[in-house]
């Protein structure tokens, strides 16, 4: 049912983030690729929650960040302007550097690694959406 991937470990910043990130911990821990999505369920849009480098702290291991967009697609209008790409639509997908994060930050370093990180991940997303001929969200 899910093509052969494991199912998705499902939690947000607001409804069972802690165990979820202790699942994908585990996951990480015994060697399964695993992805989030960056900002919470409630936005503010491209406002990057903790969670991502939380794990990344905790495992050692670097995380990679990923955009993509269509240049054919619905753009809802919903808070955070997720896209629906046409069938058969190009999508344009960017990748950025591995990040890797010390898992002994103060919390004043912490915020300034995830201010960099949200920053870097926004820089790729306006990336792809030009390219695509999107407004940047």
């Amino acid at each position: 049912p899910y093509l052969g991937y494991r199912p998705p470990v499902r939690g947000s910043s607001s409804r069972g983030g802690a165990t979820a990130l202790r699942a994908q911990i585990e996951m990480t821990r015994n060697g399964v690729s695993s992805g989030l999505f960056c900002d919470g369920p409630r936005g503010p849009a491209r406002k990057m929650k903790n969670g991502i480098l939380q794990l990344a702290a905790a495992t050692q291991v670097e995380r990679t960040p990923v955009a993509f967009s269509a240049r054919s697609c619905i753009r809802f209008k919903s808070w955070d302007r997720t896209i629906l790409p046409w069938p058969f639509a190009e999508v344009v997908v960017a990748f950025g550097d591995p990040i890797a994060i010390s898992g002994a930050l103060s919390k004043a370093e912490f915020e300034s690694k995830r201010i960099e990180v949200e920053k870097k991940l926004n820089d790729l997303a306006d990336r792809v959406d030009a390219e695509c001929g999107m407004t940047p969200s």
